[in-house]
């Protein structure tokens, strides 16, 4: 089943041996994936999906890559999500035994893992914004994959980005994503970071700003002063 040019399917489910892409301005909506596979590129989106199975490994498979949007995703025991090469996730929630991968060139958006889900980043992989996991999740995200934490469009009253940042396995390389007229204040990044002593990258999205130790100096640019901090288990960026 193709959907395209405009196309849009509602309450669709792709079952065993079944199949449906999604491409160039198609869109599906409220989609089930069980034991079948669904594709979506090149400007398709896909919102409120489910994607689920009946065993431990991956009998609904859902893949996101070159322009594919999938919005509000659920990934239910037996389900798997895959996105890579230029494809976006957005508002995920991934359930017990169900798995989400992001690489080479993916990307997700704001993630709920809840206890024994599973979500790994590999290299060129990149989560942004809000990741929350429960304590029976496993998250690994291994060299070359990209944390973000993503302050743009965020205001100070905002909980923590990440509820526990000792829950991620692996050796990702964390950023921080501010908004070019970001407003001064203090915003929590993460909670469980009492380990965490890295040096990140700082930046608009388009200009990287340069680089910002936790609990070093003061980091200034263009005459806005950053300041990074972990205190208690508690990350925070201060701007101002």
């Amino acid at each position: 089943m193709y959907i395209s040019s405009g196309g849009t399917a509602n309450s669709t489910t792709v079952k065993a041996g079944g199949w449906m892409d999604i491409l160039s301005g198609g869109t599906a909506n409220y989609t089930t994936v069980s034991w079948g596979g669904l594709y979506i590129s090149s400007g398709g989106t896909a919102n409120s999906t489910t994607v689920t199975g009946v065993y431990y490994v991956s009998s609904g498979y859902m893949y996101i890559s070159s322009g594919g949007t999938a919005n509000s995703t659920t990934v239910n025991f037996g389900g798997l999500m895959a996105i890579d090469y230029g494809g976006t996730a957005n508002s995920t929630t991934v359930n017990s035994y169900g798995w989400m991968r992001i690489s080479s060139g993916g990307t997700a958006n704001s993630t709920t893992v809840n206890d024994w889900g599973w979500m790994y980043i590999s290299s060129g992989g990149v989560h942004r914004g809000s990741l929350q996991i429960e304590s029976e999740a496993t998250v690994g995200a291994y060299s070359g994959a990209i944390i973000d934490f993503t302050v743009a469009d965020r205001n100070t009253e905002d909980g923590y980005l990440i509820n526990d940042l000792s829950l991620i396995q692996g050796t990702p390389t964390y950023t921080i994503t501010v908004s070019t007229d970001q407003a001064d204040g203090t915003y929590k990044l993460a909670q469980g970071a009492s380990d965490f002593t890295d040096t990140l990258t700082i930046g608009d999205g388009s200009v990287n700003y340069g680089s910002i130790t936790v609990n070093g100096d003061d980091f200034v640019y263009n005459g806005v002063t950053y300041s990074l901090d972990q205190v208690n288990g508690n990350l925070t960026l201060t701007i101002g």
